[in-house]
């Protein structure tokens, strides 16, 4: 800010070339009551902590807002260049003297916020043995097309419990739509080499992030849900941001319901319709696909059993009910 309460542009500083320069994060800081406090249910095991090995994403998905480290970061250098940073990866000596770090610190379990993980195979392979060796249990986010058999296989050794991919659909039109980059058959491919490998797949389907969206493609999304057995699932409906493509298309086309874009909960609400498909039918879709799914029993005769203590289960209870009661 400036002295009048203004923003202030600084110039465009270039992309830090070598990640491992930067120091790594003062959890020695945190206090240990906190430490304990919190976890990731999808790890069930504390102390918790997050880490990121990687910076930026290349690929142009026309509705992805990259996780709040980049957001900005990617903004300036588009506006600069006319496209996506490059791919930055800390070396796997930096990574693994990081996990020494946590090690020594008492932590158990991490959570890998990369935008992917799974970038080359060998990288993902060396980081995963560091990980099993150090007796770390860990999730991370990988896109379909880029987890080989070799990295999944060696994840699953060394204490991987899920992977989060970005499915989005399974119909190839939305997914040629917005930009993913991936087939069907990659997403299919990926899902079951993680069941094979007994890492759990958690995927990410997002209703209406194109205007291909109908209620017909929605059907056969949970029809492929059901068919692969998908261990965990976040539905969600799309929310056009400011600096992504899908926002000046929502702009452009009179898709946003309130003119413009408005921060909601998109796993309850929706913020564009479409002439065949309204926010009230997204949102229904959207509470829909939660019941049939969350309250299904096969997901329950999956779960009931991998409660470690009552208080586990509890606070999945809550958060269940919050997910499809709560603000419905």
């Amino acid at each position: 800010m400036d002295g009048t309460g203004g923003i202030r542009h600084n110039g465009f500083r270039p992309l830090i070339e070598d990640l491992d320069f930067l120091p790594f994060p003062a959890r020695d800081l945190v206090p240990p009551r906190l430490r304990a406090k919190y976890s990731n249910p999808k790890l069930k095991c504390s102390p918790y902590t997050a880490a990121v090995t990687t910076r930026n994403c290349p690929f142009r998905c026309i509705y992805c807002v990259p996780s709040s480290l980049s957001f900005a970061r990617e903004l300036e250098y588009k506006r600069h260049f006319n496209k996506k940073p490059p791919v930055k990866m800390r070396s796997v000596d930096n990574v693994i003297q990081e996990l020494e770090e946590l090690k020594a610190q008492g932590y158990r379990s991490i959570s890998f916020q990369d935008d992917n993980f799974t970038w080359t195979e060998e990288r993902t392979v060396a980081i995963s043995e560091a990980l099993g060796r150090l007796g770390f249990v860990w999730g991370c986010q990988s896109r379909s097309d880029l987890l080989t058999e070799r990295a999944a296989e060696a994840m699953a050794r060394n204490g991987c419990r899920y992977v989060d991919l970005g499915v989005e659909s399974f119909d190839q039109r939305v997914l040629d739509f917005i930009k993913k980059g991936v087939t069907v058959e990659d997403q299919i491919r990926a899902i079951q080499t993680l069941k094979r490998c007994g890492i759990s797949a958690k995927i990410n389907v997002l209703l209406g992030t194109s205007p291909l969206e109908t209620v017909d493609t929605i059907r056969k999304n949970m029809e492929m849900i059901r068919k692969l057995d998908v261990d965990q699932v976040m539905f969600s409906i799309v929310a056009p941001f400011p600096g992504t493509e899908f926002y000046e298309m929502a702009k452009q086309n009179g898709w946003f319901i309130y003119g413009d874009y408005r921060p909601v909960d998109v796993q309850k609400r929706a913020i564009i319709s479409y002439p065949h498909l309204s926010a009230k039918e997204l949102e229904r879709a959207c509470r829909r696909a939660n019941y049939q799914f969350f309250l299904s029993p096969r997901f329950i005769r999956k779960h009931i059993d991998k409660f470690a203590s009552p208080r586990d289960f509890w606070i999945a209870a809550k958060a269940l009910y919050r997910k499809l009661f709560a603000g419905a």
